[in-house]
This record gives C-alpha cells, structure tokens and sequence, in this order.
C-alpha cells in the first residue's frame, strides 16, 4: 500500500526517459488527487521508453494516469496498457 499526502498527484514524472512504472495500486487517501499518475514533458526534444503497467487508480478527481506535453515536445516507443484506470492523453503522438 502506498500512502499518499495531500499533493496534487500521487507520482509525477517530468522530463523523464526510460520510465517504468508498474504494479502501483492507489487505494486509500485518494480522494483529494488530481491523478494517481503524471507523465509530463516540457522540454523541446524527443522523450522515450515510457512503459506504464498494473496500476490501479480509481478514486482521483480527474484521471488515474494523465500524459501530458507542452512545447514541442514528442513521445517516442511507448507502452500504456493493463491498468485499471481512466487514461488522459494530452501527448497524443503516433508513436503511443
């Protein structure tokens, strides 16, 4: 179990390559989070190997895992599959 204090989301990556996330389950506390999970890139090159798998996130305000971008930022060779959990993508590349 992961205990969560009272940030805006639970686990939040920015900028990141060779990302795994895997097996997280957000059960308790939840309530007042924005997202469980945050994958965020704001810098202008090419991001890749996000793999986000087995997470359980349910009970946030707004979605359990949220990809976002701003600028040019792109998204290469990645995998989002096997959650329990409403996806927002707000990258949207082809390569997702």
């Amino acid at each position: 179990m992961i205990i969560i204090s009272s940030t805006k989301e639970g686990i939040r990556h920015e900028n990141c390559d060779e990302v795994l996330i895997d097996g997280v389950s957000l059960q308790e506390n939840t309530e007042s989070l924005s997202s469980g999970i945050a994958y965020s890139i704001t810098k202008d090159r090419i991001f890749r190997n996000l793999r986000i798998s087995n997470v359980c996130a349910g009970n946030v305000k707004n979605a359990g895992i949220i990809l976002e971008k701003t600028k040019n930022a792109c998204l290469e060779n990645n995998i989002v599959s096997g959650n329990i959990a409403r996806i927002e993508d707000q990258i949207k590349d082809k390569n997702v």
